[in-house]
């Protein structure tokens, strides 16, 4: 978010669309790009540019002496200065977290302590209270305006609502309308909660995505509230006090008529036999599901082959089965952990049924198969699969399958071991073909080379060493012949995945040639950029339709 000393940047088309593919965020401080469809800042005196010997971000003055700003801005400075309006004032100290992380960008939080109070502003209170889904927040940054811009130094500010909600931070999407977003050059500036009439800081600008207005993200003020205080020495105005608004309603577990009356935008009336009375708000997990103050906790659970967030039992809210009318209390297998956890499922629906080949599993038992194992390891929420000789079995309600080259003790593609695998299906996953965790290659048949087909493999096994592998060409795909389906007329066959992303192919499959020597270039853009995972290693969260 920080914006360098230096600019002008060229790239050439193909490698920006590597560095889109590789990691989808990115420090704000390393590049050109900062507030989008904002407007000129004459207001909030209490937010000021900060000029490093390397580098400008934003920070907040939150106490006599003490300026609020974000850890990665500190990396490689030796020295600061803080301007509010017409005045400069040099940084006598700068405090990063202890536990900063500049690969995961976690904990990225930092104070300057300023050499000799300010005098004539009000240092602007900090927020105590978590941010809720669809809030109205205000965001203020010194960046540029569009990419490669090169405007930087003027304060600016723009309106968003938060979209998602993690543990140590949330975010916010778009920049139409309405709506502004950040950038490179806002790093460490300050979202604004307002309250009573009076405006408290709610998260620090931290990163955002690769693509200027689309997605960004802050670290929580309220989580960090102890470590600030502490480490300006209780240097800090009046923190955020009385009441917030109640929790919004239609968070996960709320009753739903349409995906519009929950704030999570997933509204579950059936799946695959289970039908669920007035509806219940969720959301498509991984491994871990948001909570909000007013409802139960929630947990992802393993659901028709994808997770799931659903509302735990609570008899403190619901007294006796600890489920609203309609659901009982009910043990399932969590996504992408071991275990079972006690949620809300539907009344008189049985347990979630076992996992096909390529559905999740934490053991064997959790699999249909009578031959099924699950695979563990680099598999993210395990995948239940069984040896095969050169066909698979197909089931109802489940993507086709597929028999690949597979040695599931090395998690290698290739030897003598043939195992089925899941094809890609967008009827299924739309969009992506795929779970959560895995991407869509093409590859050969067990020991028939000739026969070739898109399946879904975990993003972390290593695939260019398989001859046998291939990104999926523009003449897509076809039936899975051997299972006895009905031939699939050309318009209906599974579409090509010429943009490298559809089909869950993060990086276009697996790179050979020409183009392992561009995803090389890529990846050694995307370190130099400072590219972030600070969201996927956060909390799961959820995206709000507001």
């Amino acid at each position: 978010m920080r914006t360098p000393r230096s600019q002008g940047l060229t790239l050439s088309i193909a490698l920006l669309l590597s560095l889109a593919a590789c990691g989808g965020e990115e420090l704000l401080a390393h590049g050109e790009q900062a507030i989008v469809n904002g407007q000129k800042d004459t207001g909030h005196p209490a937010v000021g540019r900060i000029d490093f010997d390397n580098g400008l971000c934003t920070g907040t003055l939150i106490g006599q002496r003490t300026v609020l700003t974000a850890a990665h801005c500190l990396e490689g400075a030796k020295s600061a200065t803080f301007t509010l309006g017409q005045s400069v004032y040099a940084a006598a100290q700068l405090i990063g977290h202890p536990s900063y992380d500049p690969q995961a960008v976690t904990n990225d939080v930092a104070l300057l302590v300023l050499a000799k109070s300010v005098v004539g502003v009000s240092p602007m209170p900090l927020a105590t209270r978590p941010p809720a889904l669809g809030e109205s927040i205000t965001l203020v940054g010194f960046g540029d305006t569009a990419s490669g811009a090169d405007n930087a130094g003027t304060k600016r500010v723009a309106a968003n609502k938060v979209s998602w909600l993690g543990s140590q931070t949330f975010s916010f999407s778009g920049s139409s309308g309405s709506r502004g977003n950040i950038c490179q050059g806002d790093s460490g500036g300050p979202s604004l909660r307002t309250l009573g009439g009076s405006e408290y800081c709610l998260g620090i600008h931290s990163t955002a995505s690769a693509v200027c207005g689309g997605e960004g993200n802050d670290v929580r003020v309220d989580v960090f509230f102890s470590w600030i205080a502490n480490a300006a020495k209780n240097d800090l105005a009046p923190p955020e006090s009385g009441t917030l608004p109640p929790p919004a309603a239609g968070f996960i577990g709320e009753p739903c008529a349409t995906e519009g009356a929950c704030s999570t935008g997933l509204c579950l009336s059936a799946l695959e036999g289970l039908s669920f009375p007035a509806g219940s708000c969720s959301q498509r997990c991984e491994k871990t599901c948001p909570d909000q103050a007013g409802h139960p906790t929630t947990t992802c659970i393993a659901l028709a082959g994808d997770g799931y967030c659903l509302s735990s039992c609570d008899k403190s809210r619901y007294p006796g089965s600890g489920c609203r009318a309609g659901y009982g209390c009910v043990s399932a297998p969590r996504h992408g952990q071991s275990g079972t956890r006690q949620v809300c499922l539907p009344e008189q629906s049985p347990p979630p049924a076992p996992s096909f080949i390529g559905g999740p599993c934490s053991s064997a038992a959790g699999c249909s198969s009578s031959s099924a194992r699950c695979l563990a390891g680099s598999f993210l929420g395990g995948m239940c699969t069984e040896p095969c000789a050169k066909l698979c079995p197909d089931a109802k309600g489940w993507p086709e399958t597929f028999c690949v080259s597979f040695a599931p003790a090395t998690e290698t593609f290739a030897g003598a071991e043939g195992h089925c695998f899941s094809r890609c299906d967008q009827a299924r996953h739309p969009g992506s073909g795929r779970r959560a965790g895995y991407r869509c290659v093409k590859v050969a048949r067990h020991k028939e080379p000739s026969v070739q087909r898109n399946v879904c493999v975990p993003e972390q096994v290593p695939t260019s060493g398989a001859v046998a592998f291939q990104a999926p060409d523009a003449a897509g795909d076809e039936p899975n012949p051997e299972a006895g389906s009905a031939p699939v007329p050309a318009a209906d066959a599974e579409p090509a995945l010429a943009d490298g992303l559809r089909g869950g192919c993060a990086l276009g499959g697996a790179p050979g040639g020409e183009g392992l020597a561009l995803l090389l270039l890529a990846l050694l853009a995307c370190a130099r950029r400072g590219s972030a995972r600070a969201r996927r290693s956060d909390a799961g969260g959820q995206v709000s339709p507001n």
